[in-house]
């Protein structure tokens, strides 16, 4: 098992005692924490490779988001993202010029370790409700009512 490697800061602000990963989120961060969630799952669902049976979506997108907290506990949240990827076997071309993507990983590369760290512990504690509300938000995607 490899030491997972954190920048100089990050290392300052732990030795001081600033971080804490089991740090409940707020009320507005469990907000954003659930709708990125879900988001994640309909861009998922988006970017599902053509080679994959669509009969398989939700299951195998559920088990990219589980695959993925399984190997992701640091708060690496471009790793988490990208494993789910490589899980659902998306297109690299499509998954560039995905802007709703981008805005996720935008999203979650700005936010303090404590909060990146919550999202994949909500994920792993509440998947299945993660996996009910991205398909329901993704029906309202393919619906036009709600952008991806």
């Amino acid at each position: 098992m490899s030491i997972p490697l954190i920048s100089h800061e990050e290392l300052r602000r732990k030795l001081a005692g600033l971080t804490d990963p089991d740090r409940a989120p707020g009320a507005a961060e469990g907000v954003e924490l659930k709708d990125l969630t879900h988001r994640l799952g309909c861009v998922l669902a988006h970017l599902f490779g053509d080679s994959l049976e669509r009969v398989t979506l939700w299951s195998r997108i559920g088990s990219g988001l589980a695959a993925g907290c399984a190997k992701v506990d640091d708060g690496d949240l471009d790793r988490y993202i990208s494993l789910c990827l490589e899980h659902v076997q998306a297109d690299t071309a499509k998954a560039a010029a995905c802007e709703p993507l981008a805005q996720i990983l935008h999203t979650v590369t700005v936010r303090p370790i404590e909060w990146r760290q919550a999202f994949v512990r909500y994920v792993r504690t509440h998947l299945y409700s993660v996996i009910v509300h991205s398909r329901a938000r993704w029906e309202k995607v393919k619906a036009k009512e709600v952008d991806l």
